[in-house]
């Protein structure tokens, strides 16, 4: 970001040295808004998480608008081979320098992110929380449901049935077989079983235990 307004005021600065005073200014930069947020956090009592995306745009923001007034400060219509990377790392974390970035993280704080704080996220953190607070509980009323299918009909016309009918077979306690004609729409379902849908589909409650899988099956070592 930086190296881009250094080509902005200097369009001769060739990369090699561009990056040595981009990497300077950044610190200074990045400087400024520690302390901006170390002052302003003073003065926030609590901020809603859902407006962290909005304050990071604006951090954003800011930082982008640091970083060209903090070039165009330091060059003041220099070219980038009249500085000398050891002087101006020197001028910019001297005394003189340090007060001149507190100065401006106060200003950005005050006039800037304090500013946002209460005009827009300390009320919008209050209604959120007020809206949490009261919120609507969903009741939920479970009916009873019979005969639901839990095979679907879709199912059985393509692999069971024969047109509408299908054949069911029963063994018998001789070990014979005996089979009837019934309707497809008379199989497939039982008593208080909810349907199955393409969306949703419906797990069979069986007695069976759950096997339970050790960290040496799945291969993790205790």
């Amino acid at each position: 970001m930086i190296f881009k307004y250094i080509r902005i005021i200097d369009p001769t600065a060739l990369p090699e040295y561009s990056l040595k005073y981009a990497d300077i200014w950044a610190q200074v930069v990045d400087s400024i808004i520690k302390e901006m947020l170390a002052y302003a956090d003073t003065y926030i009592e609590e901020v809603h998480i859902n407006l962290r995306e909005e304050m990071a745009f604006e951090l954003a923001y800011l930082i982008s608008f640091l970083s060209e007034r903090v070039v165009a400060d330091r060059m003041k219509g220099r070219t980038i081979k009249e500085i000398d990377p050891s002087v101006e790392y020197d001028q910019c974390f001297s005394e003189s320098g340090k007060e001149k970035i507190s100065t401006t993280a106060k200003d950005c704080a005050e006039a800037v992110w304090l500013k946002k704080y209460k005009e827009r996220w300390k009320p919008k953190t209050e209604s959120a929380l007020k809206k949490e607070k009261n919120k609507k509980k969903t009741r939920i009323s479970p009916k009873r449901v019979d005969e639901n299918h839990f095979i679907p009909k879709s199912f059985i016309k393509r692999y069971w049935a024969e047109g509408q009918s299908i054949f069911r077979n029963t063994k018998n306690s001789d070990g014979t077989f005996s089979s009837k004609i019934i309707p497809v729409g008379s199989w497939g379902y039982r008593k208080n079983l909810y349907s199955r849908t393409t969306r949703t589909p419906t797990l069979a409650r069986t007695t069976r235990t759950p096997t339970l899988v050790n960290n040496q099956q799945l291969g993790h070592q205790p």
